[in-house]
């Protein structure tokens, strides 16, 4: 039972972070893209960095790594490429969220004539596949809007989960 006053304060001040990140999404969801469009530039720079070291201390005790000079060099180069060019890895991102409802609805199509050829109804189905299809098509025509409404979305859901979660840790007492 000790712990229970720190629940409710872990619950409230849990919720109060989801709102606040969702109204940053929200609002700022330009920001937030280009944010992660440069945070995954510094994450290659920081692997690319990693395996020049390595391959450096490899060759310092004879046994270097060609790979791992390659493979450095390479995200070092891609993480410098996407530093200067964020908006490419959002840009990309849209498009693989697009493939992926592709095989998304592909699937459910899939899932609809397996179905039919059961002899049940497959009518949920279509609908689902044809609304992948449809969100994969945004996505890889205009996926730099495709994903700034993925974020503003995602924005609303955490807001909609942080007052959930406030609420619930107001509103329950402690033991």
């Amino acid at each position: 039972y000790i712990f229970m006053g720190y629940i409710k304060k872990f619950g409230v001040l849990s919720g109060l972070i989801l709102i606040a990140l969702g109204v940053v999404c929200y609002l700022l969801e330009n920001q937030v893209v280009a944010f992660f469009g440069i945070a995954a530039g510094i994450l290659l720079l920081v692997f690319g960095g990693y395996f020049l070291v390595g391959s450096l201390i490899q060759r310092q005790y004879g046994n270097m790594s060609v790979v791992k000079l390659i493979a450095g060099i390479l995200f070092l180069l891609s993480g410098l490429y996407l530093l200067l060019h964020s908006d490419l890895m959002v840009r990309l991102t849209g498009v693989a969220i697009g493939i992926m409802a592709f095989a998304a609805g592909a699937d459910r199509f899939a899932v609809a004539w397996s179905r039919m050829k059961a002899g049940v109804s497959r009518n949920k189905n279509l609908l689902f596949g044809g609304i992948h299809v449809v969100f994969g098509i945004v996505m890889c025509v205009v996926p730099k809007w495709g994903v700034d409404i993925l974020v503003k979305f995602t924005g609303l859901y955490l807001i909609v989960a942080g007052v959930m979660v406030l609420f619930s840790a107001l509103k329950y007492d402690d033991f």
